[in-house]
């Protein structure tokens, strides 16, 4: 079980994402086991090591967030207005 987030950065901003698979469910969560214990992410946010091994070549590529997943905006959770 893999998941993967990315953040974009401009200027003095940033908006962070969460990836995952269009089409899939994503009403509720499933628990990902971490080596520090686990996270909760959307169920359509399970990713498989393909899937991840396409969004990294595009950030090492600098092609930006692949339009092919689903992309949910988590920049609120991180900001602390």
């Amino acid at each position: 079980m893999l998941g993967l987030e990315w953040r974009e950065y401009s200027e003095s901003d940033y908006q962070h994402w969460a990836a995952g698979l269009h089409g899939q469910p994503n009403k509720n969560e499933v628990f990902v086991p971490t080596s520090g214990g686990g996270l909760r992410v959307k169920e359509n946010e399970v990713l498989s090591t393909e899937d991840v091994k396409k969004m990294l070549a595009a950030f090492l590529e600098n092609r930006g967030r692949p339009t092919e997943f689903a992309w949910r905006d988590k920049t609120a959770d991180f900001r602390r207005d």
